[in-house]
């Protein structure tokens, strides 16, 4: 869990994906397809606003996590 984003879980997957979970209200949840072969690491920002992956071939990514604008099913989306 990331402080400062709470009620966010942020999982990793095997199938290479990256999914913001709300654990408050499980119906809302954002998943994104990482570029990946194999994230070795992530770490979410103390403020929630910016995730970092890490996958096995030194590559990095950093996501921006923002709420949605009109769609109520999703609080926050996940952008590259």
């Amino acid at each position: 869990m990331a402080p400062g984003s709470a009620p966010y879980v942020y999982l990793t997957s095997e199938d290479n994906t990256l999914t913001m979970l709300d654990f408050v209200n499980e119906a809302n949840k954002t998943t994104v397809k990482l570029i990946h072969d194999e994230v070795c690491a992530m770490k979410v920002c103390p403020n929630g606003r910016y995730v970092l992956t890490g996958g096995d071939k030194g590559d990095i990514i950093m996501w921006k996590v923002r709420k949605a604008q009109g769609d109520y099913k999703a609080a926050a989306e996940i952008d590259l």
